[in-house]
């Protein structure tokens, strides 16, 4: 982001980035749900996101990268490596089928 970009985002977006630092892995934690959907489609959220891939939760990696699919972000392949596989019950998970749509459409795109 620029110098001085932050001054365009909403101010509840800004205070999600600096939860998103937060010392408090739990508060992190909730703070990657809100990100992950929010309709903020700056770098800064993404940049976040991405950040939030280095959690110890597997459920924080998880929204990270659901959020970040949701952006069609560059990095959410890397992101699926970070989840790593997800135990029983995620079968029907809206997260995780949104990271195997997002990798089927990568590797099978559709033809022009």
């Amino acid at each position: 982001m620029a110098v001085g970009d932050d001054a365009l985002l909403d101010p509840a977006v800004r205070a999600l980035l600096r939860l998103a630092e937060d010392p408090d892995a739990r508060l992190r934690g909730e703070t990657a749900v809100l990100l992950a959907s929010c309709r903020d489609r700056t770098p800064a959220v993404a940049d976040a996101l991405a950040a939030l891939l280095h959690e110890d939760d597997q459920l924080v990696r998880l929204e990270a990268a659901y959020g970040l699919a949701l952006r069609d972000d560059p990095r959410t392949a890397g992101a699926i490596e970070r989840v790593g596989p997800l135990g029983d019950g995620f079968e029907e998970d809206h997260r995780w089928s949104r990271l195997w749509q997002w990798r089927r459409d990568k590797e099978h795109p559709a033809s022009a």
